[in-house]
């Protein structure tokens, strides 16, 4: 697949700045009571899911819980 010139490449640590900025920001959401604990985990578990993928470790979030 050809990458699209006109889109940014990010930088590998940009991109683990946005998502220590997104578990940031679940983190505060549940310090405020704006989101359910139960929700926040269960984007928790989806961004594990998704970051499984790419690195090519599906069971990634078996191994967390473990």
């Amino acid at each position: 697949m050809t990458p699209d010139s006109r889109k940014p490449n990010p930088s590998d640590e940009s991109q683990a700045d946005h998502l220590s900025d997104a578990l940031q920001h679940l983190s505060s959401a549940v310090e405020s009571e704006s989101i359910a604990t139960g929700a926040a985990k269960g984007l928790v578990y989806s961004v594990m899911e998704t970051l499984g993928t790419l690195i090519g470790d599906p069971d990634l979030p078996e191994h967390a819980r473990s």
